[in-house]
């Protein structure tokens, strides 16, 4: 598991996560919404240079993560939880976890869930891009080649408007440039 650019408890503060849920189980969530969701948005260049430098970020880079990071990741975070936090794997056997507090929502409450979550990710992650291309001359690695994530460059904020990047990778739609080939190029 890499670097978290955001804590277990910063993500429930922040969200419907309830504080009975352990970290350590919110920790995978969180590294998976990081690699599938913010990489894409950052391109690797400044994930990966936000990932080496996380303990020792200067004041633009903190702001960038504090306020436009983590309200984006802290809403992809319960995206990718409302299965994580729902079905588990023990001694084999896939298996849905059940509270004596909660009725199961239905198939449509749950994926109406989702939607909300990723309506508002989505949302959070064009002010992220925004933000960053008004200052790209602050963060100089944005567009980059990462020295770890490899050649994913930045997603256009035009990716997060009608079809949502999820779904243009899910239908296999050719998606922005920017997002795997060399927008230079």
């Amino acid at each position: 598991m890499s670097v978290l650019l955001i804590s277990a408890q910063a993500v429930k503060d922040r969200s419907r996560i309830v504080e009975a849920v352990d970290a350590d189980v919110l920790r995978p969530t969180i590294d998976t919404a990081q690699r599938v969701h913010l990489l894409p948005i950052l391109g690797a260049g400044l994930y990966d240079h936000l990932i080496a430098n996380y303990s020792s970020l200067d004041s633009d880079h903190t702001t960038l993560l504090q306020t436009y990071i983590w309200p984006a990741l802290v809403h992809f975070v319960v995206l990718e939880a409302v299965d994580d936090l729902t079905y588990r794997i023990e001694g084999g056997i896939v298996g849905m976890r059940q509270s004596d507090n909660l009725t199961n929502a239905s198939e449509s409450e749950i994926n109406r869930l989702r939607d909300r979550e990723r309506q508002r990710a989505h949302s959070e992650a064009v002010r992220l891009i925004k933000h960053i291309r008004d200052n790209t001359s602050t963060f100089t690695t944005y567009g980059k080649k990462g020295a770890v994530s490899g050649n994913i460059y930045p997603a256009s904020e035009l990716d997060f408007q009608g079809n949502t990047l999820e779904y243009a990778v899910r239908s296999r739609k050719p998606l922005r440039r920017y997002l795997y080939d060399d927008p230079r190029s």
